[in-house]
């Protein structure tokens, strides 16, 4: 099973003049729409919503990197278990930033 690559961006929509439309959420790649969502009224946080999911191709690649420094840290022998390698150390500067980035893009402050 594979997703659309991201990046992803949250766009809220306007009412435009020329397509008769609501005001809503809108999760695209520069390239398309990932899924488009008008507002009803409902009590939910649309917002909030919209960051989380166009956050998910940065978080599943923050869990990988994560994934990927600890295969690597159970396996090495200079980690043995109980410091980094440099080659760890290295993944897990990585695997931080992505994580960083990712929770800052689903919290809404970061945007592409």
């Amino acid at each position: 099973m594979s997703h659309t690559p991201g990046p992803w961006e949250a766009r809220r929509l306007e009412p435009d003049g020329f397509i008769i439309r609501k005001s809503g959420w809108e999760i695209r790649t520069p390239a398309w729409d990932v899924a488009t969502w008008i507002d009803r009224g409902a009590p939910i946080r649309k917002e909030e919503d919209a960051y989380l999911i166009a956050a998910a191709p940065d978080l599943l690649e923050a869990c990988k990197a994560e994934a990927v420094l600890w295969r690597h840290y159970i396996r090495c022998p200079k980690c043995a278990g109980t410091t980094f390698c440099p080659d760890a150390t290295m993944m897990a500067a990585t695997a931080s930033s992505l994580r960083a980035i990712a929770l800052a893009k689903a919290r809404g402050k970061v945007r592409e």
